[in-house]
């Protein structure tokens, strides 16, 4: 896991994301892509393990962005506000990695994932790093929290949770099965850190699209099909 630095309409920003298969990151759509607008974010930059304002070299740095994957097109709602990043390789020679020329999975590992089946009874570990108030954005953080309501305001397809992660946490994953240290049938990526409410506020609380095939799986098997030379 960790953040994104990206450049959209002209503006910098910040959000999180986080290693899902080899090469390919998981984050959420509005970070890599403007609907409205259909304008694509630039300079897409990803750094495992931030932490403190620097990035973790043992994590092998920053990845820059190589190719990225999203719903562009006749699904405006927050169930499709997932998005894939393409990673290069650690020269950026291309995506493949080749001999002293890693992927990015060769330092971090990757999550599993998770999809489909009863989000109305679950247990995430969402994690990102929100840099508004009262966070600052340099360090990591994690909630702990059991589904809360699906739906909220008829946004089909979404799940609340209880958690005050503020804006820069968009992106970042809601793990279930956390075990840190772990390999093997544990920590699944089933869901991204996507919208709060405003109107009616929820300030303690958090939105993510429920994955199924239809808005996840599909994406997952278009970004891992992408030309990765």
């Amino acid at each position: 896991m960790g953040k994104l630095f990206l450049t959209l309409n002209s503006i910098n920003y910040v959000c999180s994301a986080s290693v899902l298969r080899p090469h390919i990151l998981l984050t959420a759509r509005h970070c890599i892509y403007d609907y409205a607008g259909g304008v694509w974010a630039t300079n897409v930059v990803f750094d495992p393990g931030y932490f403190n304002g620097s990035p973790n070299t043992y994590l092998g740095g920053a990845w820059a962005a190589r190719a990225m994957a999203t719903w562009t097109s006749g699904t405006p709602d927050f169930e499709y506000d997932i998005g894939m990043i393409q990673t290069y390789n650690k020269n950026q020679t291309g995506c493949a990695p080749t001999t002293g020329n890693p992927q990015i999975e060769t330092y971090t590992g990757y999550l599993g994932y998770q999809y489909g089946g009863n989000y109305g009874s679950m247990h995430f570990d969402p994690f990102g790093y929100p840099g508004a108030a009262p966070f600052t954005g340099l360090v990591m953080v994690q909630c702990e929290a059991a589904s809360g309501a699906l739906n909220v305001a008829g946004f089909t397809n979404t799940v609340e949770i209880g958690c005050d992660m503020t804006e820069g946490c968009s992106g970042g994953p809601w793990v279930t099965t956390f075990k840190p240290g772990v390999s093997g049938a544990t920590n699944y990526a089933a869901g991204v850190n996507s919208f709060r409410f405003s109107s009616p506020s929820h300030p303690l609380a958090i939105n993510s699209p429920q994955f199924q095939t239809n808005n996840f799986y599909n994406l997952l098997t278009f970004a891992q099909g992408l030309e990765c030379p």
